[in-house]
Order: structure tokens, then sequence, then C-alpha cells
């Protein structure tokens, strides 16, 4: 089986309606730094992960509530959208299982 390099990848989109995920192309982890200023859907390459490559991200919502859709390349999801509260923040967490990032554990209004 091919693996990466034990390498993290800290990617910070601008805010988007919509946010294609970038990742590094030798990054057993990418971590993800997210403030949203509105509802954003996020789609997710699955051409350049690798099986257990994993994938966390970090939300900090502003003075509104913000709801985050996930959509393709996600998979296995508890809810296919997280809500963060209003000047609170959420983590959700993904292990790619060789098609799709597939959820482990989230964490909401930290």
């Amino acid at each position: 089986m091919q693996v990466h390099e034990l390498n993290t990848s800290n990617e910070t989109p601008a805010y988007a309606a919509t946010v294609d995920l970038p990742f590094a192309s030798d990054a057993a982890k990418t971590n993800v730094y997210y403030s949203p200023t509105g509802a954003t859907t996020f789609t997710a390459n699955v051409k350049r992960p690798l099986k257990s490559d994993r994938l966390v991200m970090d939300f900090k919502a502003d003075g509104s509530a913000r709801t985050m859709t996930f959509s393709t390349g996600f998979s296995g999801l508890s809810a296919t959208t997280i809500v963060v509260g209003a000047n609170k923040s959420a983590t959700i967490s993904f292990q790619f299982d060789g098609a799709n990032w597939v959820e482990t554990a989230r964490t909401v209004g930290a």
C-alpha cells in the first residue's frame, strides 16, 4: 500500500460560498482553518489523497451562526451540515477510505 510521509499541510482558504479543498500531494494530514462569513459548501479532491490520510477542519464563526455543508468527496457523515454558533467554534475530522473522506469525529460549540 502506498502511503504519504508524515507531512502535515495547513490550509487557510478565503471565504467563498463554495470551497474546493486544496490538498498537498504529499501530506498524510491536512489541517484546514476556516473563518466563515456566510454559509459555505465544501467539496474535496479525491484524486490526490491516499487511503488513511487525515483531514481536520476547524471553524470559527463571527457574530452570526454559520452553516457548513459537505458535498462531493465526503461520505459517512452523521449529518451533511454543521452549524457553528455565533462566536463559537467547531471541529470535524475525516479519514480517507480510498474513495471519499469519511467522518471520524466532530465537536460543535466549543
